[in-house]
């Protein structure tokens, strides 16, 4: 048995090209098709920093301003920059009081 038409090519092919006379000439311009795409450091550079980053930078945090305020009655006054808890740096530095032993001082 022969056939009566000759194929050519496959479906696909021929859907293709049926589709591709529908385009629009703005669309099938190769300039739109084919434009430079911009390398990693250009990318990078027009990237905002992400809130966290400013976040964790931010040293005026509600926690500082708390922290600030009760040193401030502590002391009595105005505390500008780092603060250090007489209290607390003592007892980090392992300075605690003496406990009594039952052993002698070896």
């Amino acid at each position: 048995m022969t056939r009566r038409t000759q194929f050519a090519g496959s479906a696909s092919g021929r859907r293709r090209e049926r589709r591709a006379g529908l385009q629009s000439e703005a669309s099938n311009s190769s300039e739109v098709m084919h434009r430079p795409t911009p390398n990693r450091v250009v990318l990078q550079c027009k990237r905002s920093t992400a809130d966290r980053v400013m976040k964790a930078v931010d040293t005026e945090t509600e926690y500082h301003k708390q922290i600030l305020a009760g040193a401030a009655k502590y002391v009595g006054y105005e505390i500008e920059g780092s603060i250090c808890m007489p209290d607390v740096a003592i007892y980090s530095a392992g300075h605690r009081k003496p406990t009594k032993s039952i052993y002698p001082a070896r």
